[in-house]
């Protein structure tokens, strides 16, 4: 058996929202006893994926030509999204870049699967996750009282960072971060052959 990496597509938000959504985190780590491991995320998620080792090259090339190919856009962010019982973030009002993306990945759904793992393709992008796996009475405390509070931000999605896990680890590591950089490297059919 070849030895296989665990892999997300990401696009991380920029510094000052960031900043903004640490702030959330704390507040929220010391007023409903939040533990660590309850606050990953604050990024979009585009896909995960499974990933023989020695394919990694193919992958990170094919993901390099899609950023190549998208053009950065504006991500906007208003106010929260919740999934019940769950997690708590910030909703993304405006999906359709991201969604752009993710197609583009699943047009060549090869390289991003192994017999035994098969890919997860984030096509509802909905919010950066601020908490997730929370308790119930964590989740109701923190939903009343942030259901009624308004949150607005906007930032500029310009790369495509791509996180490697090795088997076992525990721990992500940067494989490649690729600039959008709207070169149209794929043309559509039509408009190929167009007068």
């Amino acid at each position: 058996m070849y030895p296989v990496n665990q892999y997300m597509v990401i696009i991380k938000p920029g510094e000052r929202v960031k900043n903004r959504m640490r702030r959330i985190r704390e507040t929220w780590k010391q007023q409903y006893d939040l533990m660590s491991g309850q606050m990953q995320g604050g990024f979009v998620l585009l896909s995960r994926f499974w990933q023989y080792r020695h394919l990694e090259q193919k992958v990170l090339d094919r993901l390099q030509l899609i950023a190549m190919d998208a053009a950065p856009f504006k991500v906007h962010l208003k106010d929260y999204a919740m999934l019940p019982q769950e997690s708590i973030g910030l909703q993304i009002e405006n999906p359709a870049g991201i969604y752009n993306i993710v197609k583009k990945m699943q047009r060549d759904p090869r390289l991003f699967k192994t017999p035994q793992h098969h890919p997860y393709f984030n096509l509802q992008p909905q919010a950066l996750w601020l908490a997730n796996k929370l308790q119930p009475q964590q989740f109701d405390q923190i939903a009343a009282t942030f259901r009624k509070r308004h949150f607005t931000a906007d930032f500029i999605a310009d790369s495509l960072l791509v996180l490697r896990k090795a088997g076992n680890d525990s721990k992500w590591l940067v494989a490649a971060e690729y600039p959008l950089q709207n070169l149209a490297v794929f043309s559509e059919q039509g408009v190929l052959f167009a007068a």
